[in-house]
């Protein structure tokens, strides 16, 4: 398939210092990519190197299938983007900030300018001068901006920035209906894990200018957690926990692989089965004289998955 964006083995030295080591990175077309990564890992280098800001050091960059370097303007004529503060006119309303942007661009009506507009939640205040805006208008601003002409590809450096938690749930919205119904391609970093695993179809984890990890969340999870898990409420959990051990040791031969655990404070037995595992982890359990009270599937968050990823101990950018 045709990614929007298609990054292959993009390194960046600032003098002899590496920024970036051969990243990869795709993006496809309606979906919304998440990117994160500790401080200094070099998320916000690899959006300039992209959107032609810096220059690399190898590799290719390609959009719908333009290369950035022999392409560049047709390259850039699908993007729209937020990288820090984009640039506004403060002396003028948010609608002429608009209709002056619009000019940059071919096809971008009237109609387009006040469908963006309701979009972003701006209605109210798009004839007021940017100078009285607040930050969180800023930044609709901004991204109504970066979608005027109707991009194939959206890059957003922490949008949600300056937002109240209603304005990060109206983003949300927004890239959802971006990308699940206008079609782009979504990339945006934010260190609000939780927000992102909300908006995320994917995720790439860059860690010292290396990707080392990018898939579905699911499967990010599944990768973290070996495998889907169950909390099972039980009144003897240690009995619990022998029945199922015995269980994995008769249906895995690599009987280290599985195993129940126990936790303290609840009581409650954790267990790393399949779907199709349950009905028969709850017959040898009443079998064995335990009451089972409930069972229920244990969630990892994208924040697990990261912690688990980079080791921890990083503050996130």
């Amino acid at each position: 398939m045709e990614y929007v964006l298609d990054v292959k083995n993009v390194s960046k030295y600032f003098g002899k210092r590496r920024i970036l080591n051969n990243i990869n990175l795709q993006v496809k077309p309606g979906e919304v990519m998440g990117f994160i990564g500790p401080n200094g890992a070099g998320k916000t280098t690899a959006i300039k190197v992209i959107l032609g800001f810096l220059g690399d050091d190898g590799g290719e960059i390609s959009i719908c299938g333009y290369d950035v370097k022999k392409d560049y303007e047709k390259a850039m004529a699908l993007v729209g983007g937020i990288v820090e503060n984009p640039d506004m006119y403060r002396q003028y309303s948010g609608r002429l900030n608009l209709e002056m942007y619009a000019r940059t661009h071919d096809g971008v009506t009237n109609e387009r300018i006040d469908e963006i507009v309701r979009l972003v939640g701006l209605e109210n205040r798009i004839n007021d001068k940017v100078k009285k805006y607040s930050l969180g208008m800023k930044q609709r601003l901004g991204l109504a901006m970066a979608m005027l002409h109707r991009p194939k590809l959206l890059i957003l450096d922490e949008p949600t920035n300056g937002l109240d938690p209603a304005g990060i749930k109206e983003l949300r919205d927004i890239l959802l209906h971006i990308a699940h119904t206008e079609g782009a391609g979504v990339l945006i970093s934010s260190h609000q894990l939780a927000e992102m695993q909300n908006i995320c179809d994917r995720a790439a984890i860059i860690v010292n200018g290396n990707i080392v990890a990018e898939d579905t969340l699911d499967a990010l999870n599944r990768k973290v957690s070996g495998g889907p898990r169950y909390t099972v409420d039980v009144d003897n959990p240690m009995e619990a926990i022998r029945i199922v051990n015995e269980y994995f040791g008769e249906v895995d031969p690599e009987e280290e692989r599985r195993s129940g655990s126990c936790d303290p404070a609840t009581g409650n037995l954790s267990v790393p089965i399949t779907e199709e595992e349950i009905s028969e982890i709850i017959k040898r359990l009443a079998l064995g004289g335990i009451r089972v009270s409930g069972i229920k599937a244990d969630k990892t968050s994208l924040e697990d998955a990261f912690i688990a990823i980079t080791g921890g101990g990083n503050s996130i950018a």
